[in-house]
């Protein structure tokens, strides 16, 4: 269970626009971990050249800073999130 405190979308150098999302976690339902984790995320929304370019996969959650409640997470092994990020179980991101 927690709250977002920060959403930062970017284009890495591999082209491609990802979202981060930082939730500041209160309670662990399973499990235990660090008092922060950031949930990595294909697609967001850039300004770049001063033009908005904007990628989502259809079944990836919005978060918006201040929302909380319980999030379903999990740290795939995979070079994608190495062993730092996170990536939600549903897509429907956080449940209240």
């Amino acid at each position: 269970q927690g709250e977002v405190v920060n959403v930062q979308s970017r284009k890495e150098a591999d082209e491609n626009i990802y979202t981060y999302v930082d939730i500041k976690v209160s309670n662990y339902v399973k499990g235990t971990g660090p008092e922060e984790v950031t949930i990595k995320q294909f697609g967001g929304r850039i300004v770049e050249n001063g033009e908005v370019m904007a990628v989502r996969a259809s079944d990836t959650p919005e978060f918006a800073v201040g929302e909380s409640g319980t999030i379903y997470l999990d740290q795939p092994d995979t070079p994608f999130y190495a062993g730092k990020f996170y990536t939600t179980v549903c897509a429907t991101g956080i449940h209240k």
